[in-house]
């Protein structure tokens, strides 16, 4: 009996392929369905420019796209003493380094097609806040929210996978990341100052949820630079209700004058808002 030899070859596509274990020597192909370890056999996609039909509705094209994975993994010992000088439309046989598998052999190097992703600012965002996702690595890209741009903004309320694929000369690749989205502590209606009768600043804010939040910290500042904590507040205990907060400040600069609420966590966590301005039009501060 013969035994079948194959080596640097393509097997796919077809209505059955060649069973592991037939006692046929196989080596350095690709082969659909091929389970076997070793001989250097791969059950791989290798990505021809057009996959021909079963039926032969579909002529395809059998070179190989530059990105495929049967590009310079043949048999390291084939030479041209072996395989002749030419591959079927009469280019070099062997071109960079070993030969190709498939009966044509690409005549250009390697595409390696490598998306990545980066955001900006993070991949954890607060709820409420979004972040920019930026691709690279390709010619085109197409993310899973329909979007064709390399950059896309996204403000998700719950932790999201976003997935893009980027694509140079019909080769793609796909690369996902999460967004996380952290529930803020607390829900902040307002933040408001307002000057008094008695040359007090009356600082008030309210809240709609607070989770785990230990208390609250009032800043001042004349110059948004120099920063000093006025007061420190705790936290409601029921913080599933609209809390209103209260605090005077008895001895407000003159002239322009910045307060800050920050809040903090039981677990250290900060959450800073934005600064609020009152202008007093004379100096109480001893």
């Amino acid at each position: 009996n013969s035994l079948t030899k194959i080596k640097n070859s393509i097997l796919w596509g077809n209505n059955s392929e060649i069973a592991a274990g037939d006692g046929s020597d196989l080596s350095y192909n690709i082969i659909q369905g091929w389970t076997d370890a070793g001989n250097n056999n791969l059950n791989v996609d290798p990505k021809f420019i057009q996959q021909p039909s079963v039926d032969g509705d579909i002529i395809g094209n059998l070179n190989l796209l530059r990105c495929s994975p049967a590009i310079n993994v043949g048999d390291p010992a084939t030479n041209l003493v072996i395989v002749g000088t030419t591959d079927l439309i009469d280019n070099p046989r062997i071109f960079g380094g070993n030969i190709d598998l498939g009966a044509y052999e690409v005549q250009s190097e390697p595409l390696i097609v490598t998306t990545s992703v980066v955001a900006n600012p993070s991949l954890t965002i607060e709820s409420g806040e979004s972040t920019t996702l930026t691709a690279s690595g390709a010619s085109t890209y197409l993310w899973s929210t329909t979007e064709t741009s390399p950059a896309i903004t996204v403000a998700p309320t719950v932790t999201t996978t976003y997935t893009v694929t980027g694509t140079t000369e019909s080769c793609a690749m796909a690369r996902s990341v999460d967004v996380v989205v952290i529930p803020l502590p607390v829900t902040l209606i307002n933040f408001e100052a307002k000057k008094e009768s008695d040359g007090t600043v009356k600082l008030s804010w309210t809240t709609a949820h607070e989770m785990n939040n230990d208390h609250y910290e009032l800043e001042r500042s004349t110059d948004l630079k120099h920063i000093e904590v006025i007061a420190k507040v705790a936290a409601s205990e029921i913080g599933s209700q609209i809390n209103t907060y209260h605090h005077s400040d008895e001895l407000p600069y003159r002239g322009t004058s910045y307060y800050r609420l920050k809040q903090i966590d039981y677990n250290g966590y900060t959450k800073k808002y934005n600064w609020i301005s009152i202008v007093n039009d004379q100096t109480y501060l001893a």
